[in-house]
């Protein structure tokens, strides 16, 4: 967050600008780490907050919600 709020002056100068946020699937789906889970999810609901607010500059923000990869051997 306080590296957002440090670029956003720099980008609303600028005309516009992209932010992402790397979260994790997790807070989308619970599991058993309920602390990570949940400041993912922060992750992801502060990402739509910001979008609604820093639009009208054109600044952009997603958010990256990769998950688990396993790698399947065949025989």
């Amino acid at each position: 967050m306080r590296a957002i709020r440090a670029v956003v002056l720099f980008m609303q100068e600028r005309g516009g600008g992209a932010v992402v946020i790397i979260s994790s699937i997790s807070g989308w789906k619970p599991g058993p780490k309920t602390q990570y889970g949940s400041a993912k999810a922060a992750e992801i609901f502060l990402a739509g907050g910001l979008a609604w607010e820093l639009a009208e500059a054109k600044i952009r923000i997603n958010t990256v919600c990769p998950g688990s990869a396993r790698r399947l051997l065949s025989c």
